[in-house]
């Protein structure tokens, strides 16, 4: 058995991890196991697992842990090894070898006692050998915490021990890499700086040495207002002498290995790279694929490729140039750069051809040996690399083709190529590596301003800092253009640099440095230009578009195009990254290129065309929408719609519910936006239509605030109309929404207007409607006499409106029968429900379950506990198949409570058990209450011991009781 506590912290028994539970759990085996044979206090445990905020039944839940651990380290069949209560705590007991820490702290102090030669060196290897990655990973607790730093300080001292012992036998070229990296994630460690500028220089490198210097300088300056230590200021000015003690080795010396004759000559190799990235910040996942590849290059592979491709802006060229210093040891025969020019607003893209001869004149000397013609170049250029190991950066390239004829190379060597097209031809072709930059995460655009701008700065304006980099679109270059704003103003607040960029229509003109290189809108139209006239016409229009992204059929009617040509002007768009195809056939843009798009349509395309794309757009939705609410609810009222507009992309093909009710999730965004817009530019009768149709979905989904905000965006479209029948029903999807929204006398106003149309009308059927549809304000205001008297008016009303308005019968029936019930009147109610029940079942399907929950109800006053389970499982059983989540955790949350009058707790406690999950997953006020009911229920064993209790109940329904810590069981 062995236990580890570097990394992820784990049990292990020959090799295989045993599951040690989740974080909380693995936090109590973290203190144990730092604690070993040590004697820990329950309280000093709760305290060091939860800090201040334990759960409110701590010790409870402390022993459940225990005993799950105690289980699986008997478990493991370990002699010796066991968790065991003791008096005052508990201990964890074992042979201490079996911990990783333990090993690693004792092969470190027997590497400082060998000295610094191949032993010692050895026996650090092992102990950095037993890191998996941050120690204590995935365990937050403040106490925790201070260990983990703990930890990563041995670990940092560990491996600067190494460093120095492979310093002294010469392995500075070897270490520059590791050392550089390193160096960025502890910029202010000085002997570690002191470290790496040794090895740089005593690899040729000066001018990178005294960089170092001046960077962690400003750094330590900037940061905590102090000034580099006095070892590595003598470090510094020796360098800056030349003293040749840095380049003697053995005891005497700095520990540099030099060849027996003092300072060799080193072979001229061309070191082509730009200046290193200043202020580079993330792509720490980009970094580790370049990092892998690497590997490969160093175990001898064939020239390895990779292609780094992404929008204007985003720090492709930055990414590769900062990789490239930081590697740059690893290729010995050199490093080569060209700029291709593939998107230059002005000079022309670099011929393969040309190319290759200032390639050739970086690696050959004298320049009189490069033959004249292009293709003895070419030839030459493969021979002098066949036998070099060299990383050559191509950036800024405009195609495969362009990149192809300078791909020759020796067995090691790399090749890194950036481009503004994808470049999938040499990743088919050539065997590339494809890494695709998107926007910065947020945490890492954070980290770029703070790089520039200070800690300090952005610590003092959180929000506008937040808002900056969100207006900027998280693109590095619009977040650099920024940054330089505020370093030119000093004084100026964040939040005023923020201002200037919330202005849409200003917002590039904001962004622009004074330069063509630092423009966002000139680097954006350097893209633009290259692509074909349809595909810039698609980009343009696809900033009419008002959804957070789109599909292929949306954008395809967007452009009056059909599906599949359409199809192929978004992959050219995706493939020049002005698009991203987040997900298969789905394609968003980042706000910056959506502003120019909309700036270019603005420019380039008529109002009247940029108003009919959107007329496609909104008429395409509504059928799409109209076809699959149809799948949700077959027997649904729904609008009866015009054709489409020509150039409408519509789908006739066979779905299902399942199919439908996917669509309606991947465009529920986009939906909302939809309607907003059609009503924005007066396509009214799209924008009630749309919002009509969308009801299903949005009470499916319990989107409340949705569903409100589109029917009043309908109703106010129908009032514009003088559609009255529009407006009724907008009113009434209004009111329906109001009232999940508990704004009872906006619904009741709302649904008093609907009534008096309906009236003015004579439709009975509707008047019939909306008397139902007052009942239920009045249930949710307890106002059951009214509801009791509306239903019935409502029953008359649709029984006088004869066969056409059966449904509604049925309807009120049910209502009918679900007041009396509640007024305690349960034979009445008996009646109405049961003849509901089976009008119904043989009419609406969607609402026999409703008919089933009243049922349930009075079979529950009437104490027919059984038939009242049975009618709710009946219930919830349809309501799942509907797809109605919020139904189906109500109705759970009752069934539990006639289980719970039937004295059968624990099928009660499975019941609210999931329908708590339900409430929580949707984000629903009901979860509290139903939290609230399981705290409740715990039985008095539980409650006096806090011990695991079983519970089984007369249905056969059995439950093991634990507190958790919200309150509920386990």
């Amino acid at each position: 058995m062995e236990f580890r506590v570097l990394g992820p912290v784990e049990i292990r028994v020959a090799g295989q991890r045993l599951p040690a539970g989740h974080a909380r759990q693995r936090a109590v085996l973290a203190v144990l196991l730092l604690e070993l044979n040590r004697v820990v206090p329950a309280e000093q445990l709760i305290d060091r697992v939860w800090g201040e905020d334990p759960p409110p039944s701590g010790r409870n839940t402390l022993y459940v842990y225990v005993a799950k651990l105690r289980a699986i380290i008997a478990a493991g069949g370990e002699p010796g090894a066991a968790l065991v209560r003791r008096p005052g705590g508990y201990s964890l007991e074992a042979d201490p070898d079996r911990v990783d820490l333990v090993r690693f702290r004792r092969l470190a102090r027997e590497a400082s006692s060998a000295g610094a030669g191949e032993d010692a060196e050895a026996l650090l290897r092992g102990a950095l050998g037993l890191w998996q990655g941050a120690a204590l990973s995935g365990l937050t607790s403040p106490w925790l915490a201070a260990m983990r730093e703990t930890l990563e300080a041995e670990r940092t001292a560990a491996v600067l021990d190494l460093n120095d012992i492979a310093l002294r036998r010469g392995a500075h070229a070897a270490l520059i890499g590791e050392l550089t990296g390193q160096a960025a994630a502890h910029p202010a460690d000085e002997r570690l700086i002191g470290q790496l500028m040794l090895a740089l220089y005593r690899t040729g490198r000066q001018a990178d040495a005294l960089h170092w210097f001046d960077q962690t300088r400003q750094l330590l300056a900037a940061e905590f207002g102090a000034s580099p230590g006095p070892e590595l200021r003598d470090l510094h000015q020796r360098m800056l002498r030349n003293d040749p003690s840095l380049a003697r080795s053995g005891p005497d010396g700095d520990g540099a290995a030099a060849d027996p004759g003092g300072n060799s000559p080193q072979p001229v190799v061309p070191r082509q790279l730009p200046a290193p990235v200043e202020h580079f910040a993330g792509r720490a996942a980009e970094l580790r694929v370049l990092n892998g590849l690497l590997h490969r290059a160093a175990q001898g592979a064939a020239i390895v490729i990779s292609a780094v491709s992404g929008t204007a802006g985003v720090g492709k060229t930055a990414l590769a140039v900062h990789w490239a210093h930081q590697v740059a040891d690893q290729f010995p025969d050199g490093q080569l750069y060209v700029n291709l020019r593939g998107f230059d607003p002005v000079a022309k893209p670099v011929r393969p051809a040309e190319a290759i001869r200032g390639l050739l004149q970086a690696l050959v000397r004298p320049a009189g040996q490069i033959p004249a013609g292009p293709q003895a170049q070419q030839d030459m250029y493969r021979s002098v690399l066949a036998a070099r190991r060299v990383l050559i950066v191509l950036d800024n390239a405009r195609d495969a083709a362009q990149v192809r004829p300078l791909l020759a190379g020796g067995r090691g060597s790399l090749v890194l190529v950036t481009s503004r097209n994808q470049l999938l031809g040499l990743a088919a072709a050539d065997g590339a590596w494809p890494v695709r930059l998107d926007v910065l995460s947020g945490e890492d655009a954070r980290a770029l301003l703070r790089r520039r701008l200070g800690a300090a700065r952005l610590a003092a304006e959180p929000g506008a800092v937040d808002e900056l980099i969100e207006l900027c679109a998280r693109l590095p270059l619009a977040l650099s253009i920024a940054a330089a704003r505020g370093c030119a103003h000093p004084a100026f607040p964040l939040a005023a640099l923020a201002a200037e960029l919330q202005d849409v229509a200003q917002r590039l003109d904001a962004l622009d440095g004074g330069d063509p290189a630092a423009s966002v809108r000139a680097v954006l139209s350097w893209s633009a230009r290259s692509l074909t006239g349809p595909a810039a016409r698609m980009f343009r229009l696809l900033a009419v578009h008002p959804g957070p992204d789109f599909s292929v059929p949306a954008a395809a009617s967007l452009a009056g195009l059909p599906a599949g040509r359409a199809r192929l002007l978004l992959g050219e768009l995706a493939d020049a990254n002005l698009l991203t195809e987040h997900a298969p056939g789905r394609f968003s843009f980042h706000d910056l290129l959506r502003g120019y798009a909309g700036e270019q349509a603005n420019a380039l395309d008529s109002e009247t065309g940029r108003l009919d794309a959107l007329h496609r757009l909104a008429d395409y939705y509504l059928h799409a929408a109209h076809r699959a609410e149809r799948l949700l609810y077959p027997d649904h009222p729904r609008p009866a719609l015009e054709d489409p507009r020509p150039g409408v992309t519509t789908d006739d093909s066979a779905g299902s519910y399942a199919t439908a009710l996917a669509w309606f999730d991947a465009e529920h965004r986009v939906l909302v936006a939809v309607v907003a817009a059609a009503a924005d530019h007066r396509f009214d009768t799209q924008a009630w239509q749309l919002a009509w149709v969308l009801d299903t979905f949005f009470e499916l989904r319990a989107a409340w605030r949705d569903w409100e905000a589109t029917q009043r965006t309908a109703l106010a479209a129908a009032r514009r109309l003088g559609n009255r029948f529009a407006e009724f029903h907008a009113a009434r999807g209004a009111a329906s929404a109001q009232l999940h929204l508990g704004r009872y006398p906006d619904a009741l106003s709302l649904l008093s207007r609907a009534l008096r149309l309906s009236e003015e009308d004579g439709d009975l059927g509707m008047q019939a409607r909306i008397h139902m549809d007052m009942c239920r304000v009045f249930e949710a205001e307890e106002r059951y006499p009214e509801a009791l008297r509306y239903s019935r008016d409502g029953l008359r009303l649709a029984r006088q409106a004869g066969a056409e308005a059966k449904r509604v019968e049925a309807d009120a029936l049910n209502f009918v029968g679900w007041y009396l019930a509640q007024l305690g009147r349960f034979g009445e109610a008996l009646e109405c429900c049961q003849q509901a029940l089976i009008m119904h079942h043989f009419g609406d399907k969607n609402k026999e379950p409703h008919s089933l929950d009243s049922l349930a109800c009075v079979h529950r006053g009437l104490g027919r506990y059984a038939a009242a389970a049975e009618c709710y499982r009946r219930a919830v059983e349809l309501f799942a198949g509907l797809g109605k989540e919020w139904e189906v955790a109500r109705t759970l949350a009752k069934a539990a409570e006639v289980h719970q009058e039937a004295d059968d707790l624990p099928a009660a406690i499975i019941a609210w058990t999931r329908a708590l999950a339900i409430f929580e997953r949707l984000h629903q006020p009901e979860a509290e209450q139903v939290r609230a009911r399981l705290a409740e229920c715990a039985p008095p064993a539980a409650r006096q011991s806090g011990d695991p209790v079983q519970l089984r109940g007369g249905g056969g329904s059995v439950v093991q009781w634990r507190r958790a810590p919200g309150g509920h069981p386990r």
